[in-house]
């Protein structure tokens, strides 16, 4: 109850206006149409196995609670968040997609919400804000993402909500919010390990809104390690959240890590290198370190504690002996996801599947709108620094330098890899997109001045 107390708080102090409730519920239309028509594709039952990691989030949540103490490969992939946001609503509702996709929804559609509020926490104008909530409302890879059983969603939404409460805390001083921010944050790592990280940019968030808050009120007195001490509690619950589950998966599968999507990514980074180099296929590297491990051990790998040493071995030996070649590999799927194209809608519609093959390639790729959003990102983040709004800059081009940066060890995952990236991209987007029309507005009145 914790994390949607703090959602109620937020939304508590958004006046009731009726641009914000439009903008809400043009979200919730497009979002709802969309899976109206993925329904009469899939069907209610099609839901539940409309990519591989669907059905693996089901079984999690099937096997809840007991698979906590199994050493169940798919947990120790995923993570628990996700399959405990499901487990709920296939106890009340039983075994279907459909209640949990239209709570998705709605959280979708809050979430624009929540990036209005953010960018007016961060002092942008009204409409700046405003268009930063509408280029989310109107995204493609939300939508579609609302409209899948995966954890994307609901992890962008509670990472939001998670980030506006520490921003919030940091404000008011509040220690309920960062006890909710720290809780909230510790779920995220737990439903996506992709947030693993983020503690160290808390910690970099915290700084700069140390040294803003400095450089506004001369008077403040506290040095960083006297103000470093609130925003610690976060952050101690957010590591302490995850130390759990890192000793549950030591004590259970034999590994002491966060989830196994990590070292899985990993390998196949490295795995992809040496195949662009031999000319080999990556899976058969990989089942040439299984052979290692044999051949090292006296026996083939049975268990998940086996399966991570072998990893870990190949993944080693590669980094070693290529290392500027890994990075050439990693760079090059970092470069590809922060501005790939959303695939979904492939799974989604299968009937028209080549419809949508021939728009991503023959049309967003042909005319490069897949790099429209870096493009406006970057113009914003240099309007920002040229307007000496470092604190701002900052904390947007944190976000989307973080998820564009982890994004380069998971290739071919499309744009919902770097979907909680969309925090950051839609305001810097939307103070690009409001200082070109303005441009261009004062431009026309001179040149109409003139005529």
């Amino acid at each position: 109850m914790s994390m949607f107390q703090g959602l109620v708080d937020i939304l508590k102090n958004i006046k009731i206006r009726h641009d914000l409730i439009y903008l809400f519920l043009f979200a919730l239309f497009l979002r709802s149409i969309y899976f109206i028509l993925v329904l009469t594709q899939l069907g209610v039952s099609g839901l539940l196995e409309a990519t591989p990691d669907c059905v693996n989030y089901v079984h999690i949540a099937q096997g809840f609670p007991s698979i906590l103490f199994q050493p169940d490969r798919m947990l120790y992939t995923f993570g628990p968040g996700y399959g405990l946001f499901l487990a709920p609503f296939f106890l009340i509702f039983g075994i279907s997609g459909v209640p949990v996709i239209i709570f998705q929804i709605i959280l979708s559609s809050l979430s624009c919400l929540m990036i209005y509020k953010l960018a007016r926490m961060l002092r942008c104008t009204y409409i700046v804000s405003m268009t930063a909530g509408i280029l989310a409302a109107i995204s493609y890879t939300a939508i579609s993402l609302s409209s899948l059983l995966l954890s994307g969603n609901v992890y962008f939404f509670f990472f939001l909500l998670s980030l506006i409460l520490f921003l919030r805390a940091m404000e008011k001083d509040s220690a309920r919010d960062y006890v909710l921010s720290g809780l909230i944050m510790g779920y995220c790592i737990l439903t996506r390990s992709i947030g693993q990280f983020w503690i160290v940019a808390m910690i970099i968030i915290a700084a700069g809104t140390y040294l803003h808050r400095k450089k506004i009120d001369k008077q403040m007195s506290l040095t960083f390690w006297r103000y470093l001490k609130r925003p610690l509690i976060s952050i101690i619950l957010t590591s302490g959240i995850v130390l759990i589950w890192v000793i549950r998966n030591w004590i259970v599968v034999g590994v002491p890590i966060t989830s196994a999507a990590a070292i899985v990514g990993t390998a196949k980074l490295t795995s992809l290198t040496i195949e662009r180099l031999e000319d080999r296929p990556w899976g058969e590297i990989i089942g040439d370190w299984h052979k290692d491990f044999e051949e090292t051990h006296g026996y083939p790998t049975q268990t998940l504690a086996d399966s991570y040493q072998a990893y870990k071995t190949g993944i080693l030996n590669i980094i070693a002996e290529h290392p500027g070649e890994v990075f050439k590999t990693y760079m090059k799927f970092t470069w590809a996801n922060i501005h790939d194209l959303n695939y979904l809608p492939r799974n989604h519609f299968p009937d028209y599947k080549r419809y949508a093959v021939f728009i991503e390639y023959k049309i967003l790729k042909r005319f490069y709108i897949d790099s429209l959003i870096l493009i406006l990102s970057l113009a914003g983040c240099i309007i920002l620094l040229i307007r000496r709004q470092y604190y701002i800059a900052t904390i947007l081009s944190l976000i989307f330098i973080y998820y564009g940066l982890l994004g380069g060890f998971a290739p071919w995952q499309g744009s919902r890899l770097f979907y909680p990236g969309q925090i950051g991209w839609s305001i810097l987007c939307s103070v690009s997109m409001v200082a070109i029309l303005r441009f261009v507005s004062k431009r026309c009145k001179l040149l109409l001045g003139k005529g």
